[in-house]
């Protein structure tokens, strides 16, 4: 089940801020790595926008983390463990 509510959105916001933070990775730095602007990344860290996250940020930001899409989506809270 996918979750969008807005708490989810900040969660997953939060998830991947202290994912980059955890990366030693700056604001910029990462969202040079994904090829997205700066502001950008910081409104997805907002929680504030779904559709500044769309599939294609995912997966470059997953690259950057070092981790696959399901794994932000799962701790991001807006998909269900199975």
């Amino acid at each position: 089940m996918f979750n969008r509510s807005p708490q989810n959105l900040t969660k997953l916001g939060l998830y991947l801020k202290d994912t980059r933070l955890d990366l030693g990775l700056s604001l910029r730095k990462a969202a040079g790595l994904a090829e997205i602007s700066p502001a950008h990344l910081c409104k997805i860290e907002q929680g504030n926008n779904f559709s500044s996250i769309g599939l294609n940020v995912l997966l470059k930001l997953s690259k950057v983390y070092k981790m696959p899409v399901v794994t932000i989506l799962r701790r991001g809270g807006l998909i269900n463990e199975v």
